[in-house]
């Protein structure tokens, strides 16, 4: 019916998977340096979900996937952000 969360590998260019959305589950994940997710939409029922998100602090992170941050760097992309060039200004700081 709809409501499948994809798993992608590169910045939504290659679907790997789709989870359905299924009552009284729950779907886990991390969220890393080049993880990649979306909502495929539904156009027979509505999809309710509830969004918990656990935040590791950035030194650890560096440490952990310092090679994938390398390589985002690399090819110009922000670290810390997913989907945006980092041209792109995404946080307003307050003078």
């Amino acid at each position: 019916m709809g409501g499948e969360t994809g798993i992608y590998c590169d910045r939504a260019a290659t679907l790997l998977d789709k989870v359905p959305p299924r009552n009284n589950s729950l779907f886990a994940f991390a969220i890393q340096p080049f993880s990649y997710h979306a909502y495929l939409g539904a156009a027979a029922m509505q999809r309710n979900s509830i969004i918990w998100w656990y935040h590791a602090p950035s030194s650890y992170l560096r440490r952990r996937y310092a090679p994938l941050f390398e390589k985002k760097l690399r090819m110009g992309l922000d670290p810390w952000d997913r989907w945006t060039e980092m041209s792109v200004a995404k946080y307003e700081v307050e003078v």
